[in-house]
């Protein structure tokens, strides 16, 4: 049976490497946050949201930097008004995105929005517990 050749250890480098800088500095983290849609889709409304924002802070993640509650597609129906604004259902969204917003801000958290740049969103073309709603992309 042929003995397997067995390499010694090399030795210790003779020289520590010196490190670049020893100070610190303080950096901005980045903006760091939760988004709807990764784990709901279109499928939110108020009391969805108003769980995500509590349980960000009961978590520790807002304390440890998670500042932003994302509202991805969902939020509307599609609908608009006469002037073009868009309309969102009260029975989903009780007070309107106003009663959301001031919801995650009186929980020191920031509300971001989807919204599309054409005049119809995209999240009833990906499976959703909603029937697809009129003027949804």
């Amino acid at each position: 049976m042929a003995s397997l050749d067995r390499q010694e250890p090399s030795a210790p480098l003779a020289v520590e490497p010196t490190a670049v800088s020893t100070s610190q500095i303080d950096v901005t983290p980045p903006p760091m946050g939760w988004a709807s849609w990764n784990s709901f889709a279109s499928s939110i409304d108020y009391d969805v949201i108003k769980q995500q924002a509590d349980a960000l802070v009961s978590s520790g993640m807002a304390a440890a930097g998670y500042k932003y509650v994302n509202l991805d597609d969902g939020w509307w129906q599609g609908d608009r008004n006469a002037d073009g604004s868009i309309v969102v259902d009260e029975t989903l969204w009780p007070g309107g995105m106003k009663a959301i917003a001031d919801y995650i801000h009186s929980k020191g958290l920031k509300a971001g929005i989807y919204t599309d740049a054409g005049k119809q969103g995209c999240g009833y073309y990906y499976p959703t517990t909603r029937p697809a709603a009129p003027n949804t992309g």
